[in-house]
């Protein structure tokens, strides 16, 4: 790597993490590009944009360094056109999980802190519905450099990547989600048909977005020869949705801890509820169901997420609504009835709730929460 482009993203990186205790007057926030009229305004204060709900970034900060593809077909597989520099820095390139599959390339953005070593832990942060990879790298900045972690943030677009292959994870696919949900406006509710609702099932486990991540660690793994064997996940909102539905369809996954924070609903792993409530069309043995169970699923909900929570969507239907009419009583919910599950079939049961006080629907200060969670045992 140029030593002065190495010096720049070194510099903009310690920029970022003391712009968050060494505020300036004359500071700037923007929205990240979400595609409304908010992407045009500044911000005087940090916080989350009061319109989309996503979290400002310093304005310049915006994380745009050198674009590298990689081709992976398996944990064996070589870099096409560039590797992960073995130096601190922030970066992205694309990421195509599946060699040949143009359907299954993603931008991935990462931080390497200043101490990098062999040693260093890796965690995968999964976004909210807004995709926004780059504020939620942000958000992380600072636990990267203090404890040591390589952060992976992927951004799948809403082009490539629906509703049905990013907050389902691709289980269910050409779900007709805008023809039976009605969203009403000035709220964050959105009414779903159950009775119009019609999809196809997509059994193929390659094919879910879960199996990407064990790819990417794998790739991270042996270009930055790191030597930890498993990694850990964070994911907010749809990233939230996305998490505890890793645990319920895809335990083989080799992620160690799995925080699913402030999801906006859930899959129960019930096979008398029908998917996406439930799981039973998929036909999951004891043996699934007892690896899953097995998992340290950790939800994360915000005390403050509850029935006066305006920022995201939240799902409104009959069979949602008996998780709770909150994303805060529906985490309560999705744990109870699990456990439940769990003990009634013999199994060992490893997930567990932790409700962060006096937050809403908030990823940057849920990550705060989930750093305390992971690197300090708090």
């Amino acid at each position: 790597m140029n030593k002065t482009f190495f010096t720049a993203l070194l510099s903009l990186a310690l920029t970022v993490i003391l712009a968050t205790s060494c505020k300036n007057s004359s500071e700037e926030y923007v929205c990240p590009p979400c595609g409304q009229d908010c992407d045009a305004e500044v911000f005087a204060e940090p916080g989350n944009c009061p319109h989309c709900g996503m979290a400002l970034l310093l304005k310049g900060s915006e994380i745009e360094n050198n674009e590298v593809k990689y081709d992976l077909s398996g944990s064996e597989a070589e870099p096409a056109g560039g590797e992960i520099p073995r130096e601190p820095g922030l970066g992205n390139f694309l990421f195509q999980s599946v060699a040949g599959r143009s359907d299954r390339t993603f931008r991935v953005y990462y931080n390497i802190p200043r101490n990098f070593s062999p040693q260093s832990k890796v965690l995968i942060v999964m976004p909210g519905a807004g995709r926004n990879a780059r504020g939620y790298l942000e958000s992380w900045l600072e636990t990267s450099e203090t404890y040591n972690v390589v952060v992976l943030t992927p951004e799948y677009t809403k082009g490539d990547y629906p509703f049905d292959r990013y907050h389902l994870g691709g289980v269910m696919r050409d779900i007709n989600f805008k023809d039976v949900v009605t969203h009403t406006p000035g709220t964050p509710l959105a009414q779903l048909d159950e009775e119009g609702l019609e999809f196809t099932m997509h059994p193929v486990p390659g094919d879910w977005i879960f199996s990407d991540f064990d790819r990417l660690f794998d790739y991270a793994s042996q270009a930055l020869e790191l030597e930890q064997e498993t990694y850990d996940m964070f994911g907010h909102s749809a990233g939230g949705q996305i998490l505890h539905r890793l645990a319920v369809f895809y335990p083989q996954s080799r992620v160690n801890n799995i925080i699913a924070a402030n999801s906006g609903f859930y899959t129960l792993p019930d096979a008398e509820v029908g998917l996406p409530f439930g799981i039973r069309e998929m036909g999951f043995g004891p043996e699934h169901l007892e690896q899953s169970f097995g998992k340290k699923l950790v939800l994360f909900n915000g005390s403050l997420d509850d029935e006066n929570e305006t920022k995201g969507t939240l799902l409104r239907s009959p069979t949602v609504d008996k998780q709770g009419v909150s994303r805060v009583d529906r985490g309560s919910y999705f744990m109870e009835q699990s456990e439940r599950l769990a003990r009634q079939a013999g199994f060992d049961f490893n997930w567990s709730r932790v409700t962060v006080p006096d937050v809403g629907h908030d990823q940057e200060l849920m990550a705060k929460a989930a750093a305390d969670y992971l690197y300090t045992n708090k």
